[in-house]
């Protein structure tokens, strides 16, 4: 299992401690269970593969008599960084950086067929929904015209008004047999203007470790703190409801799996001048998953050389 614990003593510059992770954003496959039983398809599983998945779309999308799609198979993919960094990272690509965040390294054959993959779903199967779609095309699991989509755990707290027995969750299918969880920390940080360091110190050690603090905090995100997920005392007082059985289920499997997003200093330059603008090209289907790595890739270097501001 991944060492929560480790990353929980924090970031810092030198030997002085400035902030500590407060959470983590983790993604999970959801599926409207009304929606397979009609169509006579089995709910996804931890054992689905990507291929398998793929069928399972195909057979979940639907059409009018004039061609238009009422009913997507597929939701979520290709949609921000963090599912896509999940589908990369389980085939056995790189997102947005080599192993140890020295260059940009998006343009090996794992990563890219990953990336294709993803844009076939939209354009060239049709079963998920594109850029290129009209508005009143249904785009989301709670228009229940979606049958599965991918998206963050904090979804069906956000969606509690929306949220119903009728969705449940999974892992996201298998690449080549594996799977690697993206683990997205967010961090509280004390401001050196602070005239209360202490006093906030104290607050956010409460806040990211506690396990009073998750009892609060825990129906919306996932905690950064190993115990939380081992011990099956502290585990229930934040998998509960609204989060679905099957993530409740599959939270300490699902932990296993996990690797947390890292970034060096020019990933919010990278973000909004490359990867954005570039990934949308593949999204769009103007450029192939191979073009648009090979740019990210060179594109990102040029950029990896400029000093921070």
């Amino acid at each position: 299992m991944l060492s929560l614990v480790s990353f929980v003593r924090g970031s810092k510059i030198g030997d002085k401690l400035f902030g500590l992770p407060t959470w983590c954003l983790v993604m999970y496959l959801y599926y409207n269970k009304r929606l397979l039983d009609e169509a006579g398809v089995a709910y996804p599983t931890p054992q689905t593969t990507w291929e398998e998945y793929v069928e399972m779309a195909k057979k979940l999308t639907k059409k009018d008599s004039s061609g238009a799609i009422t009913q997507y198979g597929a939701n979520g993919w290709g949609s921000w960084t963090l599912p896509v960094a999940q589908d990369v990272w389980s085939a056995g690509g790189h997102f947005y950086y080599n192993d140890d965040l020295t260059a940009f390294k998006m343009d090996d054959p794992e990563t890219e067929k990953a990336l294709q993959d993803e844009a076939d779903l939209m354009n060239v199967l049709h079963v998920h929904p594109s850029p290129l779609n009209p508005p009143a095309t249904p785009v989301s699991l709670l228009s229940k015209k979606v049958a599965t989509e991918l998206n963050g755990d904090w979804w069906p707290w956000d969606q509690r008004d929306q949220w119903s027995d009728e969705f449940d969750a999974t892992l996201t299918p298998l690449r080549n047999g594996k799977r690697t969880n993206a683990y997205y920390p967010d961090t509280f940080v004390i401001r050196a203007e602070s005239k209360v360091k202490q006093a906030a110190y104290k607050f956010l050690s409460w806040w990211a470790a506690d396990p009073a603090s998750w009892a609060i905090q825990g129906k919306v995100v996932s905690p950064a703190i190993k115990k939380m997920y081992e011990d099956p005392k502290l585990a229930e007082t934040w998998l509960q409801s609204p989060r679905p059985p099957g993530m409740i289920k599959l939270a300490l499997e699902h932990s296993k799996q996990a690797r947390f997003w890292r970034v060096e200093p020019h990933a919010t330059e990278f973000e909004s001048t490359v990867y954005y603008p570039e990934i949308d090209k593949l999204w769009r289907n103007v450029a192939s998953a191979k073009e648009v790595a090979e740019t990210i890739t060179k594109k990102g270097n040029e950029l990896i050389k400029q000093p921070i501001d």
